[in-house]
């Protein structure tokens, strides 16, 4: 299934969101449980969005097989993409930098996703 541009966009957002609820937990008094677990709740459903995620992006190229050496090559370019812009947080300019292609390129790559 082909997810949306939007659906990668997130995992910045979760990994965020994780950092901001780790830092809500060390500021919540010891003997607020339920607090706690709410928000240690919120920390496992962002980390399973994430997985979620990871793994559309590592499978992206699962059905590569079939198709020709061009569609090959290209579904690997959008999973280096996705990789490198949307899991490792990289610029337009160091995902372009990353895959040694130019900026321009990068940006043919994500209107292909679109």
């Amino acid at each position: 299934m082909k997810q949306s541009i939007s659906f990668f966009e997130n995992y910045k957002f979760y990994k965020t969101r994780i950092n901001a609820k780790r830092m809500e937990l060390d500021m919540v008094d010891n003997n607020d449980t339920e607090i706690a677990t709410q928000i240690m709740d919120d920390i496992a459903d962002c980390q399973r969005k994430m997985n979620e995620i990871e793994h559309a992006v590592a499978t992206h190229t699962d059905h590569a097989e079939r198709g020709n050496a061009r569609q090959r090559r290209e579904l690997r370019e959008e999973q280096l993409f996705l990789e490198s812009r949307y899991i490792a947080g990289m610029t337009m300019e160091k995902t372009a930098e990353a895959m040694h292609v130019s900026r321009d390129t990068a940006y043919r790559i994500r209107r292909r996703l679109v």
